[in-house]
């Protein structure tokens, strides 16, 4: 953890987000949340905003889908910052059912050998948040037209690259108003390139993952499904989200994440989609 600290003081200087007197970590921390089982107020993984360029009338919530598939109401606390006076104050965010959107990838079978082999669905999933009038959320910028704007890698990272996970790994006695993601450093281990990577669906089944998938090396939680993979490429000034963090491979040794592409993907379909559902913003209780 020291040397995480380490790290992230280093980057303060460069990797700020704004002009303003806050830090990276701060600002940051105010677009990755903790996604909470409405009724019983439990905390069963982490999200993170994007805004598209192509759609400024939302923010696009993006977490992994088997955090969410079971169809339950959800909240969120979520830090915004006020435009009239630069304060931050934390919202409530409530996440209806039925509003979320999935990867166009589902599970699905492939020959491999003599075999018939069952592959995970790519394990993303988006909804579309309104605005809110008066405050504003940092978030992971996407602009397919623009690479000088876009923060969302469209290549896959290759190893050894050393990453940051951003995200609430279990309860960990977070009983804050304002909640800060826990970071924890990494690197990009292997590539997948082809199917081979097991992990669990449900339990007692074990189910190969796309060959896109990517490994990382650094401790993971139930909680942090859905952490973003945050990547400052070596002499730039330039933040990168690489992926999402997914699962842990079957001997819980390293993380299994879908990479940025894939987020890339479902972002797409969920902009295609007329989402008559949304999540809404209310004063936090």
């Amino acid at each position: 953890m020291k040397n995480l600290f380490l790290f992230l003081l280093f980057l303060l200087p460069t990797y700020t987000f704004s002009q303003d007197d806050e830090s990276f970590y701060k600002q940051i921390s105010r677009g990755i949340i903790r996604l909470e089982d409405n009724s019983s107020r439990n905390p069963i993984g982490t999200a993170f905003f994007v805004s598209y360029k192509s759609d400024s009338a939302h923010y696009y919530l993006v977490t992994a889908r088997h955090v969410v598939e079971p169809n339950r109401v959800l909240r969120a606390r979520v830090s915004s910052q006020r435009s009239d006076n630069g304060q931050t104050e934390v919202i409530e965010l409530r996440l209806p059912k039925d509003i979320w959107i999935y990867h166009p990838i589902g599970s699905r079978t492939i020959n491999i050998g003599n075999k018939k082999e069952d592959i995970f669905p790519i394990d993303v999933a988006v909804t579309k948040v309104p605005g809110i009038k008066g405050r504003h959320i940092r978030e992971i910028r996407y602009d397919k037209f623009n690479e000088k704007e876009n923060q969302i890698s469209k290549e896959k990272i290759e190893p050894p690259a050393q990453i940051i996970v951003l995200g609430f790994p279990g309860d960990l006695g977070f009983n804050l108003k304002e909640q800060h993601p826990l970071g924890r450093l990494g690197i990009v281990a292997m590539s997948a390139k082809e199917p081979f990577i097991r992990t669990e669906y449900m339990p007692g089944v074990n189910l190969l993952r796309d060959e896109q998938v990517l490994l990382i090396d650094s401790p993971i939680l139930p909680g942090n499904s859905g952490s973003p993979i945050l990547y400052f490429p070596p002499y730039t000034n330039k933040l990168r989200l690489i992926g999402l963090i997914s699962a842990t491979n079957i001997n819980n040794s390293f993380a299994v994440a879908e990479p940025s592409i894939r987020i890339i993907e479902a972002i797409e379909h969920a902009f295609n989609i007329e989402q008559k559902i949304m999540g809404g913003w209310h004063p936090l209780k």
